[in-house]
């Protein structure tokens, strides 16, 4: 008889548990791949301003209630913000 492959299940986050559960696990993978300290440091750091702009606009979902126009919006931002 042949053995089955197990195949390995992702759980995704609950909506009311936010972003943080998905970037953890963004950034646990990014480690696994050996992407150095500094490139870590700097997703943590760019994730941290997008999540602080998020909570300011009263935003409370999850991955997938993130739109192309939240990241166009925050992206104006940051453009206005290092332009100032």
């Amino acid at each position: 008889m042949r053995a089955r492959a197990k195949l390995k299940v992702l759980e995704r986050p609950a909506p009311r548990e936010g972003l943080g559960p998905a970037i953890e696990d963004f950034l646990r993978r990014a480690e696994a791949k050996g992407l150095s300290p500094r490139t870590l440091d700097f997703y943590r750091f760019r994730l941290k301003a997008f999540t602080d702009w998020l909570e300011a606009q009263g935003f409370q979902g999850g991955p997938e209630d993130l739109t192309p126009a939240l990241l166009r919006d925050f992206l104006s931002h940051e453009r206005e913000r290092t332009t100032s």
